[in-house]
């Protein structure tokens, strides 16, 4: 697990700072490495996965291959977190009827990965409930 880039404060990039695929093994393999936001948990219990904690949303994430992630940017934590502000990758997983968005990071203290953002994208590419009843009405959607 190794940082690849250093930022400044606000700064957003288009380059990873972090393996994805190392990322995904310990999600895998590791989960003891990996720490849930609070949010994130909640994001997840309350999405159209409804995913219960960290072991079925880790083994949701870890279902999937690097190519199912679609790298979105690299922004500074500016919140922090154990009084650290790491550098944060995002991601979104397209689904069959919305889009996930992931951003994790390394904190250093634990040596450990954590997830910071676990929720539907909210960027208008994605299906809502109402547009994905109309759809299943008019055959769209099986």
């Amino acid at each position: 697990m190794k940082a690849a880039v250093s930022q400044d404060e606000g700064e957003e990039t288009r380059k990873k700072a972090y393996s994805l695929k190392d990322f995904l093994e310990d999600c895998k393999n590791h989960q003891e490495k990996v720490i849930l936001d609070g949010n994130a948990k909640v994001s997840a219990e309350t999405s159209p996965l409804h995913l219960h904690g960290k072991k079925e949303i880790l083994d949701f994430i870890s279902q999937h291959t690097e190519s199912d992630f679609k790298y979105v940017n690299t922004k500074i934590f500016r919140k922090g977190v154990q009084g650290e502000k790491p550098p944060v990758d995002s991601y979104k997983i397209n689904l069959a009827y919305w889009d996930l968005y992931i951003a994790f990071c390394i904190i250093k203290t634990t040596n450990g990965w954590f997830i910071k953002s676990f929720h539907s994208d909210k960027s208008g590419e994605t299906m809502t409930l109402g547009e994905m009843l109309l759809a299943r009405q008019v055959g769209e959607l099986k």
